[in-house]
């Protein structure tokens, strides 16, 4: 510590200094001499006490010595085992392969020494010394290097290293003014916006780990291969068509269904031949045509029946009410029941309700099962086509299968819906979804694994998170919207948790039914497909929710926010142009849906018609000149010209006159958090000190010329400190008869 430091105040004779006396004891006109062995003794206590305070130094805790050599004993036997088997394997190898695999292994050796441990290295090593910073150590050498300074006998330390000085103020060591009020308020407030950019920028970087997993696991449940799965199905069953009967889709009469039934599901549905007509052997049964889907179980046919009215009555009179009775073959209530005849409730068979294009179809039915091989499922069709299975009481019918592709591990549940129609005719409808069950089994498994049980600690952290904002603010915690977000956030992810549960648990529930039953009875698969479907739609909205927070957490740009603002200052004009075009728009839906419900499909009910209105409009002038000649293209004129060049005109107009008002508030307001700078900055700084022997640039304010108030006011500490010394060493030279 440099000399110039101390201040050395001769003791001697008081009155010499000139300075006024500020202890009583000085009011002595006696002269007060200090002799060598008082000042000895004083720092010899002095030595005592910092000899006393490092002998409280904290051991640390170390090993023997002999742990050395047991260290490097185990370090040469593991390399030593290691050689050994080393050794074993490649004498198995062979030359060749021996030759190629120490060539491969002495390459892997050198890249991991001289690229990939280093830079593992150099990483750790950062991220531990970033994460545990060892505390400063109270009790450090650096106190011990400093130069001791022989004293005079009639001289003394007033301002003492600061081992000794112990707790004191900082401002009772500063001489000087230091810095103004005006500096210290804009340091403190520029610490400030520091510390909230750094929370920010944690809050910020949390949140995108946690929206990563989101995204992960929603996309982890969607295959590409679906589509083609979907595809290669439809081909197969939808769309193939033989010489006697059309495609399922193209089908219009009931005596199409059935052909459809022999000629396409069966024979595709029960394949036993391979590529070159022969048979095929046991292990390659229970596939599709195409050799690759397995059949889960097997397929069924499910038929919704309603009840017979009073025959006296009207057909139009009669309740269209659904039939549960069991019945007899050709539906004879007398007679002695049959499988085929039976209802089965919809918890009997996990049914879910249909909503069809005529109707909405409950999840029971008279099921036939279309079980055992190819021949004995004809014989079953053709006496259920005798026997009049299907007749003018039938409703809708369903069918039903479940497959399994090994190749791109998907799930698939395929239904072929049948509705006829009162008049006469049916219509047909394709249904396919995929699902992905098994979703461990592939190379990402172990990703997907990770993700969804951060997903769960992160749903835990922000649950606390939020429960202490919300006993902090009370009731004023529900009125921001974003707070609101948060809770349904919240709440969406501990739905989703417990759909994802459901549908593990009977997941594996399904797979050892399956494997029970060795295949042998019908895997219904209708509720592991609705649990995946409210899981997804849960997830789906979450992810919605969770890309909209985004704009508050990117709130230190002022201009992120201004969708948001122009939205609020036209919130009012919106909602009377709203009111405005909603009038409108249903006037001109009533108009044509009144004309043209009975030529236009997109026109049949009301709904259908607000949809083709709003939608496609453009692409059915045809249709709408067809059911109105004259008043049909008169309003589709109307509608186009007040729609395109009225109406979206005025919100147009609305949002550009608020955004206008936006822009210019928001352009005098000052940007609280130059979050961009402060990164730059801090990643400099960061940098820089990597480097070695590196000198981080301070900003330091120069210093300032002291103030006479400063000075007087060390001078009379300074008195003060020499005569309490006096006084506590002036006994003592009693004692001794000094």
């Amino acid at each position: 510590m440099p000399l110039q430091q101390y201040h050395h105040v001769m003791t001697g004779d008081v009155a010499a200094s000139g300075m006024p006396k500020t202890s009583p004891s000085s009011a002595s006109t006696k002269k007060l001499p200090v002799t060598p062995t008082t000042v000895n003794s004083l720092n010899n206590k002095k030595n005592q006490a910092t000899e006393a305070a490092k002998m409280k130094r904290k051991k640390k805790l170390s090993l023997p010595w002999w742990c050395v050599v047991i260290a490097w004993v185990l370090c040469a036997i593991s390399i030593a085992v290691s050689v050994f088997f080393l050794w074993a394997y490649g004498i198995q190898f062979g030359n060749e392969k021996a030759t190629k695999w120490l060539t491969a292994l002495i390459s892997s050796i050198f890249s991991s020494i001289l690229f990939t441990q280093p830079i593992k290295i150099y990483l750790m090593a950062m991220i531990l010394s970033w994460i545990l910073k060892r505390p400063l150590d109270e009790f450090e050498d650096y106190d011990d290097d400093e130069e001791e300074f022989e004293l005079s006998s009639d001289e003394e330390f007033l301002h003492g290293p600061p081992s000794s000085q112990g707790k004191r103020l900082r401002s009772h060591n500063q001489l000087g003014a230091g810095l103004s009020k005006e500096e210290l308020a804009a340091a403190k407030d520029h610490r400030k916006r520091e510390l909230a950019m750094q929370e920010l920028m944690l809050e910020i970087f949390v949140y995108l780990i946690f929206l990563t997993i989101i995204l992960s696991i929603s996309y982890g449940a969607r295959d590409p291969n679906i589509f083609l799965m979907r595809n290669n199905m439809a081909n197969t069953f939808a769309h193939f068509t033989t010489s006697g009967c059309p495609s399922f889709l193209e089908a219009n009469e009931k005596q199409h269904f059935w052909c459809w039934a022999r000629e396409v599901l069966v024979p595709n549905l029960l394949n036993t031949t391979l590529y070159n007509g022969e048979h095929r052997p046991q292990e390659m049964c229970g596939t599709l045509v195409d050799r690759i889907t397995f059949l889960l179980g097997h397929a069924i046919i499910r038929q919704i029946r309603v009840k017979p009215g009073d025959p006296s009555e009207h057909p139009a009179r009669h309740e269209n009410t659904e039939d549960k009775r069991n019945f007899g073959r050709n539906w004879n209530i007398s007679g002695p029941e049959d499988s085929n005849y039976q209802y089965r409730s919809a918890l009997q068979i996990h049914g879910f309700p249909y909503e069809g294009v005529l109707s909405i179809y409950s999840g029971g039915g008279y099921i036939v099962e279309l079980k055992g091989v190819k021949s004995k499922v004809m014989r079953l069709l053709d006496s259920l086509e005798e026997q009049n299975w299907v007749d003018a009481h039938t409703k809708a019918l369903f069918v039903e299968y479940a497959v399994f592709n090994a190749q791109v591990n998907l799930f698939a549940i395929t239904m072929f819906i049948i509705e006829f129609i009162p008049g006469g005719g049916i219509l047909t409808k394709f249904e396919f979804q995929g699902l992905r069950l098994l979703r461990y089994h592939t190379s990402g498994g172990v990703f997907m694994l990770v993700s969804e049980i951060a997903y769960i600690l992160f749903t835990f952290f922000y649950t606390q998170r939020e429960y202490k904002a919300l006993k902090k603010l009370g009731c004023s915690y529900f009125k921001s919207l974003w707070n609101l977000f948060e809770i349904w956030m919240i709440a969406l992810s501990y739905t989703a948790i417990i759909f994802y549960l459901l549908k593990t648990s009977l997941t594996y529930y399904t797979l050892d039914k399956f494997t029970a039953t060795k295949g042998k009875t019908y895997i219904r698969m209708q509720p592991l497909a609705f649990l995946d479907d409210v899981l997804g739609y849960v997830i789906a909205f979450q992810v919605f929710i969770g890309t909209l927070k985004l704009l508050r957490l990117l709130r230190f740009n002022k201009r992120i926010g201004m969708l948001s603002a122009t939205l609020k200052h036209a919130s009012g004009d919106i909602l009377g142009f709203g009111l405005f075009f909603g009038v409108v728009f249903v006037s001109f839906v009533t108009i044509f849906y009144l004309n043209c419900f009975t030529y236009v499909k997109d026109f049949s009910t009301f709904v259908r018609a607000a949809e083709s209105s709003f939608f496609l409009i453009t692409k059915k002038f045809k249709e709408i000149r067809l059911g109105a000649p004259v008043f049909g293209p008169l309003f589709y004129f109307i509608f186009a010209f007040i729609m395109y060049w009225i109406v979206f005109q005025l919100l147009i107009a609305i949002i550009c006159h608020s955004f206008a008002k936006v822009s210019e508030d928001i352009a005098s307001q000052p940007n609280d958090y130059e979050v961009v700078d402060y990164i730059i900055s801090r990643m400099s700084a960061y940098l820089s000190s990597l480097r070695p022997n590196s000198v981080q640039n301070i900003n330091i304010p120069p210093e300032k010329a002291p103030d006479l108030q400063s000075q007087l006011w060390h001078i009379n500490t300074s008195l003060d400190r020499s005569l309490a010394i006096l006084d506590r060493a002036l006994p003592t030279n009693k004692k001794r008869g000094i």
